[in-house]
Parts: structure tokens; sequence; C-alpha cells
């Protein structure tokens, strides 16, 4: 599970967030704990600080499937992405899910102000039609800060046929978290990215592990390319 190795100058430390679930509804598992499970083997640092893919992981965790767990999450997570920003970093949040009926990994353009559960989330709450953010209407969205399909290009040239890009990421528990971390995103000035995986049936564990470690390699790579793009400009 090797993240990608193209070189360039040092930029700015990369700190990524991210995040699992629990299984919910009928579904005995989630393949996102393991997930989660296999970038907490890599380590603190990913890449020698030289490369372009130098990125930490800062915060690693298995959520529960519910509105109070993402919630709480944000309410949590503040503080330590105020933290990176203060200290000249940049934050980076990245949520996996799953999508049961997927045939390959879905990087999630947009999160939606729309909670429809098809099920109760794992507290017994049920919403239908119901706005996240109360502050906007129902059909409102945001669309992921991060030059997505350019990363999504990249990706699928080493990755062919194992990735997509999605304007639907439901509007179950996995859209409540994307939206209420672009929000914030948005308001705090870092990006997020929500990541929907097959089943391991599917896409076998290690191929998923190895993906998941390229998307985060790539975000850091295209991260610290346009910061050294806009300090060219300046000198210049």
């Amino acid at each position: 599970m090797e993240p990608s190795e193209t070189k360039i100058s040092v930029g700015p430390k990369i700190e990524f967030f991210v995040t699992g679930f629990r299984p919910f509804l009928d579904h005995g598992t989630n393949p996102t704990v393991t997930l989660i499970e296999e970038l907490k083997k890599l380590g603190e640092e990913i890449t020698a600080p030289e490369k372009v893919g130098s990125y930490r992981l800062r915060d690693l965790r298995v959520l529960d499937v519910s509105v109070k767990a993402c919630e709480a999450y944000y309410e949590e997570m503040r503080e330590q992405i105020g933290s990176v920003i203060s200290s000249g970093g940049i934050p980076v949040v990245v949520h996996l899910g799953v999508n049961f009926g997927g045939k390959q990994i879905d990087l999630e353009l947009h999160g939606y102000n729309e909670a429809t559960f098809r099920g109760a989330d794992n507290e017994g709450v049920k919403k239908e039609k119901e706005r996240i953010a109360k502050a906007f209407p129902l059909e409102h969205y945001f669309r992921t800060q991060l030059p997505i399909r350019e990363i999504c290009q990249t990706l699928d040239e080493k990755h062919p046929c194992c990735i997509k890009l999605s304007n639907d990421p439901g509007r179950y528990i996995c859209n409540y978290i994307y939206y209420l971390s672009l929000k914030e995103g948005y308001s705090k000035g870092f990006p997020s990215l929500f990541v929907h995986v097959p089943p391991f049936t599917i896409l076998e564990q290690e191929r998923q592990s190895g993906i998941i470690a390229d998307i985060l390699s790539n975000i850091a790579n295209h991260i610290k390319s346009e910061k050294a793009a806009e300090t060219t400009t300046v000198v210049n």
C-alpha cells in the first residue's frame, strides 16, 4: 500500500482527519472500519518530507452511524482543525463510507442539505426531507473545495476502472457528515472529501487500502502544487 512518490519542493504541512463508519441498518460489517485500521498501520508520517505526497495522519477514527456522532465529531474537531490552521498547516477532512451496491470507489462531488433516511440511524433517529443546516434551503448543496476531477484523472491512470466521480452521496448519514464537513470547511477555509467504497467482495481489501492511501497522497500533491504555484506568482 504505497502512496504516490512525485517529488517537488516542500510546501505547507498537510494534516489529514479521516473517518470511517461502524456497521449500520442490517449490515453486520463495514469495510471502512478495516480501511481505517490499515491507515493506522502506515504510521503518522507517510512519506519523506521532500516528497510532494508527504502528509500527516492527524486523526483517524471510526464513527457510529448516527446524527449524534456526526455532530459530536465536529464539536470535538473544531479545536484541532483550528490548531492546524493557526500553525500554518492545511487540514484536510476525508470521510470514508460504504456503498453496498457500489462497483467501484466513488469520489463525491457534493454534499446536500437534505436528510432523508431510508432507515433509522444507530440511535434510532429517522429523518424525512429535513434540512441539515436550518440557515439554508433544503435543495442547497456544497461542492468539495478540492480539484477532484484532476485528482480522479491522476488516480485513474494508476487504478483504471476502480475510481469515478459521483454526484449522489445519498441522503443518509454519509451525506449528513459530508454536508457538515463542507459547511465547516467553507467557513474555516479547509477542504473535505467523501469517498464511497464498495464491499471487499467487489474490490478486494488490499487494493482498496492502496487506493485510499493514493487518494490521500494525491490530495496532498495537488494542494502543495497549488501552493507552490501561488508562491511563484507572488515572487514574480
